[in-house]
Order: C-alpha cells, then structure tokens, then sequence
C-alpha cells in the first residue's frame, strides 16, 4: 500500500498522468472538430522521453547559466590578468646607467632608500652598487668606463689595498645577478647589500 502511495506521488507518475489526460483531450478536440479532416495526427507522448527531455532543457540552462558567469568573472579580473602579464621592468644595467648623467654618492644613497620605500628593491639595490661605484672613481682608485663588466671590476678592487673586499664582492655580484639571472630582490637581500655599503662607507672615511 505505502509503495502504491509512494509511486503514485512520484514525478513520473504525475508527468504520466498529465499526458494521459492530454491524450484523452487531444482524441476528444480531434474526433469533434476535426472530423473533416483527413488523417489526423495522434499525439503519442512517452512519460519518459519527456522527462528526458526535461532533464536536457535543464542541464541546457544550468550549462548557459555557468558560462555566463565564467565570463562575467573572466570581465572582472581581466584587467588584473593583464598587468599581471605585463613584463617586470628589467633593473637597468651599468651600460645603460653610464648614459645618463652622473649622480654624486648622496643622491645615489637617497634614490636607494627612495626605491626601498617603495619596495622596488631591485632598483633600491642597483643604487647601492652605483653609490659603490662612484665612491670608489671619486677616491680616484678606479675609473668608470661603460664598456667594463662587473667580473672586470671586481678584479681591479681585488688588486686595491681595501680593508673589506667582501663588502663590494657583495654588491658586485648581487648586481650581476640581478641583471643577468632571474634571482629575486628581496627586503633582507636589500638590507645585506646596505650593510656592506655601509662598512664600505665607513671605513672609507
């Protein structure tokens, strides 16, 4: 009894009966009014082809309903995508520093902590070891040439009576791989590179 009750409250039994009756009012509508008409079509419908059909239509519209939001999110963050595909502005190298006007130590000092601020320490970096650089040419112990490398400087200071070579061994070789390597800059290799100039600094005085 309870299985009878349960099967006549399911959705195919009702999608069955709705179908019956509109078998049932197809036959009357088609034998009263259409009489005349010859061979006329009987409307076979099949409870489970039309929820078949139903399903389909539903799983059309939950699939219309998903792309639309798929797009309306990829609307939202694409002009973040698109920064965030933008190539990193590359640190400039010493070839290309050396075309631009001189800055004194100072004014190399403050662009670094201007960059570190700002958290670019890749350029925060770079101003360091021009600082380096220029510090050195101004103590006339090396002169600055564009074509020279940073291998080929840190060669002449190896040859320099210096207190604390590691100190520019440091800098030169944190630039050039900054320049030359997909090695990151980092706030603490920032603040390694600024502890050496600052011995290198102060042992100059």
């Amino acid at each position: 009894m309870l299985a009878t009750v349960f099967k006549q409250d399911s959705i195919r039994w009702k999608i069955a009966l709705l179908l019956q009756r509109l078998q049932e009012w197809w036959e009357v509508f088609s034998s009263q009014l259409l009489d005349n008409a010859p061979d006329v079509p009987q409307l076979n419908l099949d409870a489970e082809w039309i929820e078949q059909l139903i399903k389909i239509l539903l799983w059309s519209i939950i699939a219309a309903i998903l792309i639309w939001l798929t797009w309306q999110f990829w609307l939202l963050i694409r002009p973040y995508w698109i920064k965030w595909q933008k190539p990193r502005r590359q640190l400039p190298n010493l070839l290309d520093a050396k075309t631009e006007a001189t800055l004194s130590i100072n004014e190399w000092i403050a662009q670094s902590q201007y960059y570190q601020k700002q958290r670019n320490y890749r350029q925060a970096i770079f101003c360091l070891y021009q600082a380096m650089i220029q510090e050195l040419s101004d103590r006339n112990m090396i002169s600055i040439l564009s074509s020279r490398t940073d291998r080929e400087y840190l060669a002449l200071i190896k040859n320099l009576p210096l207190v604390d070579s590691d100190s520019y061994e440091l800098l030169l070789t944190t630039h050039e791989k900054l320049c030359f390597t997909k090695q990151a800059a980092s706030q603490s290799l920032w603040e390694q590179c600024q502890q050496a100039y600052q011995l290198i600094s102060t042992r100059a005085k």
